[in-house]
Protein backbone atom coordinates (compact mmCIF):
# COMPACT_ATOMS: atom_id res chain seq x y z
CA UNK A 1 0.00 0.00 0.00
CA UNK A 2 2.60 2.50 0.91
CA UNK A 3 4.63 1.77 -2.69
CA UNK A 4 0.96 2.00 -4.22
CA UNK A 5 0.75 5.74 -3.04
CA UNK A 6 4.38 6.71 -3.39
CA UNK A 7 4.13 5.92 -7.22
CA UNK A 8 0.59 7.38 -7.35
CA UNK A 9 2.28 10.51 -6.05
CA UNK A 10 5.61 10.25 -7.94
CA UNK A 11 3.33 9.65 -11.25
CA UNK A 12 1.30 13.02 -10.66
CA UNK A 13 4.41 14.83 -9.98
CA UNK A 14 5.66 13.65 -13.31
CA UNK A 15 1.92 14.58 -15.26
CA UNK A 16 1.41 17.97 -13.72
CA UNK A 17 3.94 20.09 -15.86
CA UNK A 18 2.22 18.71 -18.54
CA UNK A 19 -0.97 19.74 -17.69
CA UNK A 20 0.54 23.69 -16.62
CA UNK A 21 2.00 23.79 -20.15
CA UNK A 22 -0.46 26.50 -22.46
CA UNK A 23 -0.41 26.24 -25.96
CA UNK A 24 0.37 28.54 -28.52
CA UNK A 25 -3.46 29.08 -29.32
CA UNK A 26 -4.59 30.00 -25.95
CA UNK A 27 -1.11 32.62 -25.25
CA UNK A 28 -3.05 34.32 -28.26
CA UNK A 29 -6.53 34.22 -26.62
CA UNK A 30 -5.04 35.62 -23.43
CA UNK A 31 -2.27 38.19 -25.18
CA UNK A 32 -5.21 39.16 -26.85
CA UNK A 33 -8.03 39.60 -24.30
CA UNK A 34 -5.23 41.24 -21.99
CA UNK A 35 -4.16 43.66 -24.80
CA UNK A 36 -4.95 47.55 -23.77
CA UNK A 37 -6.27 48.09 -27.41
CA UNK A 38 -8.98 45.33 -27.40
CA UNK A 39 -10.78 47.82 -25.87
CA UNK A 40 -11.10 50.08 -28.51
CA UNK A 41 -13.31 47.94 -30.23
CA UNK A 42 -16.16 49.02 -28.14
CA UNK A 43 -15.45 52.37 -27.93
CA UNK A 44 -14.73 52.56 -32.03
CA UNK A 45 -18.83 50.50 -31.95
CA UNK A 46 -20.17 53.07 -29.34
CA UNK A 47 -18.60 56.25 -31.36
CA UNK A 48 -20.07 54.45 -34.70
CA UNK A 49 -23.59 54.49 -33.14
CA UNK A 50 -23.51 57.73 -31.83
CA UNK A 51 -22.44 59.74 -35.71
CA UNK A 52 -24.94 57.13 -37.00
CA UNK A 53 -27.37 58.52 -34.50
CA UNK A 54 -26.71 62.64 -35.47
CA UNK A 55 -26.56 61.83 -39.17
CA UNK A 56 -30.34 60.73 -38.25
CA UNK A 57 -31.33 63.51 -36.85
CA UNK A 58 -30.66 65.95 -39.50
CA UNK A 59 -34.06 65.23 -40.74
CA UNK A 60 -35.73 66.56 -37.67
CA UNK A 61 -37.10 69.80 -37.77
CA UNK A 62 -34.45 72.65 -36.12
CA UNK A 63 -35.46 75.52 -34.42
CA UNK A 64 -33.37 78.55 -33.96
CA UNK A 65 -34.10 81.60 -31.24
CA UNK A 66 -32.23 84.90 -31.60
CA UNK A 67 -32.80 88.00 -29.54
CA UNK A 68 -31.37 91.45 -29.64
CA UNK A 69 -31.40 94.83 -27.55
CA UNK A 70 -29.47 98.38 -28.49
CA UNK A 71 -29.30 101.58 -27.13
CA UNK A 72 -28.52 104.30 -29.10
CA UNK A 73 -26.30 107.44 -27.75
CA UNK A 74 -27.33 109.71 -30.08
CA UNK A 75 -30.61 108.96 -32.92
CA UNK A 76 -31.41 111.47 -35.75
CA UNK A 77 -33.44 114.23 -35.77
CA UNK A 78 -34.94 116.46 -38.37
CA UNK A 79 -33.86 119.77 -37.83
CA UNK A 80 -37.04 121.66 -40.12
CA UNK A 81 -39.17 124.51 -38.35
CA UNK A 82 -42.52 124.25 -39.53
CA UNK A 83 -43.74 127.28 -38.09
CA UNK A 84 -41.34 129.03 -41.03
CA UNK A 85 -43.78 126.87 -44.20
CA UNK A 86 -46.56 128.87 -44.83
CA UNK A 87 -48.60 126.20 -45.28
CA UNK A 88 -51.25 126.24 -42.19
CA UNK A 89 -51.67 122.28 -42.14
CA UNK A 90 -48.09 122.31 -41.26
CA UNK A 91 -47.87 125.21 -39.02
CA UNK A 92 -47.74 123.44 -35.67
CA UNK A 93 -46.54 119.79 -36.63
CA UNK A 94 -43.61 118.30 -34.74
CA UNK A 95 -41.76 115.59 -36.03
CA UNK A 96 -41.22 112.96 -32.76
CA UNK A 97 -37.66 111.81 -32.08
CA UNK A 98 -36.55 107.92 -32.26
CA UNK A 99 -36.67 105.82 -29.29
CA UNK A 100 -33.10 105.82 -27.60
CA UNK A 101 -33.53 101.95 -27.30
CA UNK A 102 -34.19 99.18 -29.90
CA UNK A 103 -35.88 95.43 -29.27
CA UNK A 104 -35.62 92.44 -31.91
CA UNK A 105 -36.23 88.88 -31.90
CA UNK A 106 -36.42 86.49 -34.37
CA UNK A 107 -37.66 82.48 -34.12
CA UNK A 108 -36.97 79.97 -37.17
CA UNK A 109 -37.62 76.67 -38.10
CA UNK A 110 -36.60 74.27 -40.36
CA UNK A 111 -36.72 71.05 -41.55
CA UNK A 112 -34.33 69.59 -44.20
CA UNK A 113 -36.97 68.30 -47.15
CA UNK A 114 -34.19 66.84 -49.54
CA UNK A 115 -30.56 66.61 -49.25
CA UNK A 116 -29.45 65.06 -52.32
CA UNK A 117 -28.19 62.28 -50.53
CA UNK A 118 -25.94 63.93 -48.30
CA UNK A 119 -26.79 61.55 -44.99
CA UNK A 120 -26.34 58.83 -47.23
CA UNK A 121 -22.99 59.47 -48.01
CA UNK A 122 -22.49 60.63 -44.60
CA UNK A 123 -23.30 57.33 -43.32
CA UNK A 124 -21.28 55.11 -45.11
CA UNK A 125 -18.59 57.28 -44.20
CA UNK A 126 -19.14 56.78 -40.46
CA UNK A 127 -19.18 52.86 -41.72
CA UNK A 128 -16.13 53.08 -43.58
CA UNK A 129 -13.96 54.69 -40.90
CA UNK A 130 -15.04 52.33 -38.21
CA UNK A 131 -14.16 49.64 -40.39
CA UNK A 132 -10.68 50.91 -40.99
CA UNK A 133 -10.14 51.83 -37.56
CA UNK A 134 -10.88 48.29 -36.52
CA UNK A 135 -8.61 46.90 -39.33
CA UNK A 136 -5.87 49.08 -37.27
CA UNK A 137 -6.80 47.17 -34.15
CA UNK A 138 -6.53 43.95 -36.17
CA UNK A 139 -2.91 44.85 -37.12
CA UNK A 140 -2.17 45.77 -33.75
CA UNK A 141 -3.42 42.68 -32.76
CA UNK A 142 -1.19 40.88 -35.32
CA UNK A 143 1.96 42.40 -33.64
CA UNK A 144 1.06 41.13 -30.33
CA UNK A 145 0.44 37.62 -31.98
CA UNK A 146 4.03 38.41 -33.23
CA UNK A 147 5.54 38.90 -29.92
CA UNK A 148 3.92 35.91 -28.62
CA UNK A 149 5.48 34.04 -31.01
Amino acid sequence: MYRKSIFLIFTLLLTLPAFAQLSIEACYEKATANYPLIKQYGLIEQSQDYSLSNVGKAWLPQIQFSAKASYQSDVTKIPIDFSQIPIPQLSGMKIPEMNRDQYGATLEISQTLWDGGASKARREQIKSQANADKAEVEVNLYTVKERVN
